[in-house]
């Protein structure tokens, strides 16, 4: 019984299936019409179903690229994601910059010399008790000094550094800490501490050099200047039988050995010529009675010509031994018998340090600093502060079932609606066809072209004439007429409105946007050749160090002056040396030649050594770029950002050495060679007294000193009764030493006829033909004035205004800054015109909704016109 329900059930589907006829219309119902209009059915159903089941396949099955947000990510959830889509996870910041100090902290661990009792304040208080009257005279020798004599000014010397390296630390560390990180993407947490490890090193790096510059500022000033000191140990000062105050070189001597007998010695030095070896021992004495009775010799300290250098040269291994400090602590508290000895205490070996069997100045060079902790650093105070809004990250996979789905039901939707328009139409054209070729007489084959074509073209009329696509249910004559109307209107509208938008489409340039993920270089500039204006590839990292991509940033060539030894050469190859020089007449050359030469070999060292430190400083600074920008622009930009460094690193070192000669002029400094003062005796009640008077430069000007630093004279070789015979061309002696540097020219030394003259006035006469010698060596003892960009006559204070730079070596590389910047997407703009397929696209997706709304809007619009025209007919009077 089921089964013949089930039976008939199909059999009545079959039935309706056969039957099914969607084409119905109010004509008269011919057998043949419905045939014909059951078979436009089958084939209206046959293509939708074969057109629906090819769109679901491309629907379903084929693979796209999407976007996947997700919103407001926590952290845990971020590094999830990061784990599954690490190639092209973005998280944009919504605080672009971050401050160093939210996330990060450096620690300085200095040495323990700065936090020892030997630095303490209460130490250097009690040494400021000593009474050095109470130490004996016998004690100064040229060889050593009792250490009573130094002790006060090496702990306060210990102690001021100490002070200096950590208020620098500190300042550095406050300018640090609120200095931006600044990063549009969050970035991943191996960058981020790759990132931060080289900002703190480079952080770590800077403030080291930036307190060795001001100490090789401090070193070199006193060096070069040659001021006389308070320790009486560069020159001797003393006043002959006639009351003249004489200026006379100081020797040391060289002691090999020293023991409670005996004294070895390998000569001596003078601090005239040879300052940076000449040194004496501190010695140690309590109830000594003579030089040899001594309780220590302090191999590791050195007392220099010039104190701060010997300091900078002594070793500080003996902070260590218990024995120093006592024996320290002791001969203080021979001659302070009214104060209590002071407990200072030795450095603790146990602590580790990293500075063992090395010099006062290595220490100094690194700030003091044993260790920096940096390891602190939080990625997850970072993202609180980066605070990313949304992740998100391109998979390439499959619509999902919902959105697939609701997409092939509008697909289906207008594809239906499309197939119920074209199919009866096409039908219509083929019956038509069919019919013409049935009804075909022979006779009509015998007909002319023309009469066969004026027969066409009239059936064609009559056929659009008869066209009517609004019939009704009921339908007499009038309202036949009435729709054939509207047809006629509807498909004028229809074809127009088409016509325009299908010519507007295919005449007028569109906008497209469209994004290149994981673009190689090639590919960024393939897309800018193709679209120069309208690539845009933001940078994953916007922050980026200049290191990365300044393949090569350095001094190419010095000056002359600075690279070769010719000043030297000629100006003291074949002098000899008298260490018993006395400096009465400083307009003597002879008497300043080797603190001149001395003073510009520092000068350049200083030039070379600021400028590695600020190439250092600059490559470790870092370049803002939200976007990657072409080569071409990053050429000029680059050419004007090296250029710029080129000219501010000159700036900087002129506004240091232009400090200090405003400091040593304002201050009154004297030096031994200053133009500016003399030493005088004068009587008053109170006795002789020597005093120092300004005095001008020379008898044909007023210029002072005091209140002038620019006042010079020519150099000169004079007579030890100081009638000069040679002047110098060039060299001048200025108001101090570095006056005297600065203001000359080197000018005499690009002529080797000028060099022969003045080593003959000088008496150096080995080699006895300096050119020949020259030849002969290989040996360069005169300046080229070809491999030099400075004019001849340029002063000493012209080249060092530029660091003595003759040429720089600038490189950079358009690769390392692409694979900094690391772009995962770029999006690029173009105007194109649509082509056949997106045109046969437009007129398929316009089609639908032009012909429904025109069937609405149609009728209503020839009842309009109608109406109108009604009310202005005119209507005949009777």
């Amino acid at each position: 019984m089921i089964r013949d329900h089930v039976r008939n059930f199909l059999s009545k589907i079959a039935q309706k299936m056969i039957t099914l006829n969607l084409f119905k219309t109010n004509e008269l119902q011919t057998p043949m019409n419905i045939r014909r209009q059951q078979i436009l059915t089958r084939c209206f159903i046959l293509l939708l179903v074969l057109c629906s089941i090819t769109i679901g396949f491309y629907i379903f099955l084929s693979n796209q690229d999407q976007l996947v947000t997700i919103e407001y990510p926590s952290l845990s959830k971020y590094e999830i994601l990061y784990e599954q889509h690490s190639s092209n996870l973005l998280c944009p910041c919504s605080q672009l910059s971050v401050s160093y100090g939210r996330f990060l902290n450096v620690t300085f661990v200095l040495h323990q010399i700065c936090k020892s009792s030997l630095v303490s304040s209460m130490w250097l208080n009690y040494l400021l008790l000593v009474n050095l009257n109470r130490v004996p005279i016998w004690t100064e020798t040229d060889f050593s000094r009792d250490f009573r004599t130094y002790g006060a000014s090496y702990f306060q010397f210990l102690a001021t550094y100490c002070l200096l390296a950590e208020i620098n630390i500190e300042d550095a560390q406050r300018i640090f800490l609120s200095t931006q990180f600044i990063n549009n993407y969050l970035p991943s947490q191996s960058l981020f501490f790759q990132q931060v490890k080289y900002i703190s090193e480079s952080f770590i790096a800077k403030t080291r050099h930036e307190f060795a510059r001001t100490l090789n500022w401090t070193q070199t000033a006193t060096m070069v200047s040659q001021f006389l000191t308070g320790a009486n140990t560069n020159f001797h000062i003393t006043v002959d039988i006639d009351g003249q105050v004489i200026i006379n070189d100081v020797t040391f001597l060289i002691v090999t050995q020293i023991t409670h007998h005996s004294l070895s010695t390998s000569g001596s030095c003078s601090c005239g010529f040879e300052d940076e070896l000449c040194f004496l021992k501190p010695i140690i004495y309590t109830n000594g009675s003579n030089v040899l009775d001594f309780l220590q010799i302090f191999h590791e300290l050195k007392i220099g010509c010039i104190p701060i250098f010997g300091l900078f040269l002594s070793e500080i291994d003996w902070w260590y031994n218990i024995t120093y400090i006592e024996n320290i602590r002791m001969t203080y508290s021979m001659i302070m018998n009214s104060q209590p000895s002071f407990d200072i205490k030795s450095l603790n070996r146990s602590v580790p340090t990293r500075f063992e069997h090395c010099s006062l100045n290595i220490l100094l060079q690194e700030m003091f600093i044993e260790t920096v902790i940096s390891n602190n650093t939080r990625f997850d105070l970072f993202y609180e502060q980066c605070a990313p809004v949304a992740c998100s990250y391109q998979v390439v996979r499959r619509r999902e079932i919902i959105i697939a789905i609701i997409l092939l039901i509008n697909v289906y939707g207008g594809l239906s609606r499309g197939l119920r328009l074209i199919i009866p139409l096409i039908g219509s054209l083929i019956y038509f066809f069919i019919r013409k070729y049935q009804n075909s007489t022979i006779i009509h084959e015998l007909r002319s072209i023309a009469s066969r074509r004026k027969r066409f073209l009239n059936d064609l009329v009559q056929t659009i004439l008869a066209i009517n696509l609004f019939k009704s249910l009921t339908s007499d004559r009038t309202s036949e007429h009435k729709q054939k109307i509207y047809s006629r209107v509807y498909l004028i509208l229809f074809i127009s409105i088409l016509g325009i938008v299908m010519f507007y489409s295919s005449i007028i340039g569109r906008v497209i946007r469209k994004t290149h993920l994981q673009p190689s270089i090639e590919d960024y500039e393939h897309l800018l050749n193709l679209h120069p204006d309208g690539v845009d590839c933001p940078c994953t990292r916007i922050s980026i160090p200049y290191n990365t991509f300044v393949t090569q940033l350095k001094v190419d060539l010095y000056h002359q002056a600075c690279t070769t030894d010719v000043i030297e050469r000629t100006l003291i190859m074949g002098s000899i040396i008298d260490p018993a020089t006395t400096y009465t007449n400083r307009i003597n050359f002879q008497s300043w030649r080797f603190s001149f030469i001395d003073g510009l070999n520092r000068l350049c060292h200083l030039a070379e050594d600021s400028i590695t430190n600020d190439i250092e400083a600059f490559l470790a600074s870092t370049m803002l770029t939200y976007q990657l920008i072409p080569r071409i622009q990053f050429d000029n930009e680059m050419n004007i950002t090296l250029n710029r460094v080129k000219l501010s690193t000159p700036i900087a070192f002129t506004r240091i050495l232009e400090l200090l000669r405003l400091i040593s002029q304002a201050n009154a400094l004297i030096d031994v060679f200053s133009l500016s003062w003399n030493f005088v005796m004068t009587e008053n009640s109170q006795g002789t007294n020597a005093s120092f008077v300004s005095v001008s430069t020379n008898q044909y000007t007023t210029c002072s000193c005091a209140t002038e630093r620019s006042c010079s004279m020519p150099a000169q070789l004079v007579f030890p009764n100081g009638t000069s015979y040679y002047t110098f061309r060039g060299l001048v002696l200025g108001c101090f030493l570095l006056e005297t540097i600065l203001r000359s020219s080197l000018s005499c030394f690009y002529s080797m006829a000028c060099i022969k003259e003045f080593r003959a006035a000088m008496d150096l006469y080995y080699p006895a033909d300096l050119e020949i010698w020259s030849n002969e060596t290989g040996i360069p003892v005169m300046l080229d004035a070809r491999e030099t960009r400075f004019s001849v006559t340029d002063t000493i204070e012209t080249m060092a205004y530029s660091m003595f730079i003759e040429s720089w070596t600038t490189n950079v590389s358009y690769e390392n800054l692409f694979n900094t910047c690391a772009p995962n997407q770029c999006i690029y703009t173009y105007y194109y015109r649509i082509d056949a397929l997106q045109l046969l696209t437009t007129f398929l997706s316009v089609f639908s909704a032009l012909s429904g709304g025109l069937r609405f809007i149609v009728p209503y619009l020839v009842r309009i016109v109608e109406s109108v025209i009604k009310c202005f007919r005119i209507i005949p009077t009777q």
